[in-house]
């Protein structure tokens, strides 16, 4: 088959402003998930022995057949219990609508799954024992244990599930089929999340991990959560009272363990190498759509490396790049018709969701027509 290379580039209005200030939301959905899925949770066995707790949400109607499609993150699959429904599963409510098997996972050592939680965890390339384990092998672990040899099963993910997207897809299962890695992270130093420029965000990177700590045991999320207080509503004024980068580690109570790995290790090493996953980003026999948005401050690179990573070493599959005029996820949040005061005069987010997205998972998955998406030689 001769290279081609797929690229769906939208670009939907000029860089005039950086502010994160509203765009519309999208109305609630009417749609009522409970009426119409029925619920399972599962602690789905990996390789190595570890389990993974898995919600799976499967159509009340079983007239026909679905596909998969999954999500998995370290920001947990709440809520728990059988009894106890999301209001959305897919990434529009057209996904909800028109049916599929929809399968949300806490991924290794956050919350209620077992195994350590490692921060963006190194690709291994050459497994030796069933001890090697990374996220291709716990998502190829998940497919083989939900499909049963039956079925098409599709991934997707925003920012941190983003990377798990990206990541869980390298070695592909046979049944992977699609996957949309969004404002994917793919190499923390080089211009995602913690380093930008070699400068070190510094208010983004606390205020993540001032939340996002290190868990000892499986556990359930706080019923309530208690954001960490800054004592002033003035950003400024807290981090030049607050000194040396040492002090914010100690006033995150012991627990400063993923926040001292961004601070500490302040050049491109060895740290930050492994953990580059356009490198080992090879062997992926899905159809990919990555999505990016031109105002993410977090990750607006993200998705440009892993596209030409993905371009660069998998020539055959049909591999696109979509970026829109979105802040970070704003893709799946609002309606994009507006950025502050900068007005698209249409509803961009609301177009990709109907007309990229959504068709692109319904042809690969459902084998439903042609997504007919941009594309260029």
């Amino acid at each position: 088959m001769p290279r081609r290379s797929f690229v769906s580039l939208i670009i939907f209005g000029l860089i005039l402003t950086v502010s994160l200030a509203a765009q519309n939301k999208p109305e609630a959905p009417e749609f009522s998930v409970k009426e119409h899925y029925t619920k399972y949770e599962y602690r789905i066995p990996m390789r190595d022995g570890v389990h993974l707790f898995t919600a799976v949400y499967l159509p009340k109607d079983g007239s026909r057949s679905y596909p998969f499609l999954i999500n998995r993150t370290p920001y947990s699959v709440r809520p728990y219990g059988v009894d106890r429904y999301r209001e959305q599963l897919g990434p529009s409510p057209d996904f909800d609508k028109t049916g599929y098997i929809f399968v949300m996972q806490d991924v290794r050592g956050r919350y209620l799954s077992e195994g350590k939680f490692v921060e963006m965890t190194p690709h291994i390339d050459a497994k030796k024992s069933k001890q090697d384990v990374d996220d291709s092998t716990d998502l190829y672990d998940t497919i083989d244990w939900l499909l049963k040899n039956n079925g098409n099963a599709g991934i997707w993910g925003i920012s941190y599930p983003g990377f798990y997207t990206s990541a869980s897809i390298i070695d592909s299962h046979p049944a992977l089929k699609a996957a949309s890695p969004q404002a994917p992270m793919t190499d923390l130093f080089m211009g995602d999340d913690a380093y930008h420029g070699g400068a070190f965000m510094l208010a983004a990177n606390f205020g993540f991990y001032s939340s996002f700590q290190p868990q000892d045991n499986p556990q359930l999320p706080p019923k309530t959560f208690v954001p960490f207080d800054f004592g002033t509503q003035d950003g400024y004024e807290f981090y030049l009272n607050a000194g040396p980068l040492a002090n914010l580690g100690k006033l995150l109570a012991g627990k400063s363990v993923l926040w001292d790995d961004q601070i500490h290790h302040d050049v491109y090493d060895e740290y930050w190498k492994a953990r580059n996953l356009a490198p080992h980003l090879k062997n992926i026999h899905c159809a990919v759509l990555t999505v990016g948005g031109w105002f993410d401050a977090e990750d607006l690179q993200g998705p440009f490396s892993t596209f030409h990573a993905i371009d660069k070493n998998n020539p055959a599959i049909f591999n696109a790049l979509v970026v829109g005029p979105w802040v970070h996820g704003g893709w799946y949040r609002y309606e994009g018709n507006h950025l502050g005061r900068v007005d698209f005069a249409s509803n961009t987010a609301d177009y990709y969701r109907k007309n990229i997205l959504f068709p692109f998972f319904e042809q690969y998955l459902k084998g439903m027509g042609d997504a007919k998406l941009p594309k260029e030689h």
